[in-house]
């Protein structure tokens, strides 16, 4: 789950941009990529490189439709 994250040398990088994400979002209410809406579900996938990624789950989400 964790890929290269764990072990002896873990990437830096992605730790600061997890930890930067956070900081910009505390203080200001916006991480550093678009706003996750209904027209545009856009969610950060970190990694080595982390990217923006629309509507990862969409299958899935689909599997709910009309579901109450």
């Amino acid at each position: 789950m964790m890929g290269g994250a764990l072990g002896p040398t873990p990437p830096q990088g992605l730790a600061d941009a997890v930890h930067g994400a956070w900081i910009a979002f505390a203080a200001g209410g916006d991480p550093g990529w678009t706003r996750y809406g209904t027209t545009r579900r856009a969610v950060m996938r970190f990694g080595v490189p982390s990217t923006v990624v629309d509507d990862p789950y969409a299958s899935e989400r689909a599997l709910w439709a009309g579901v109450r």
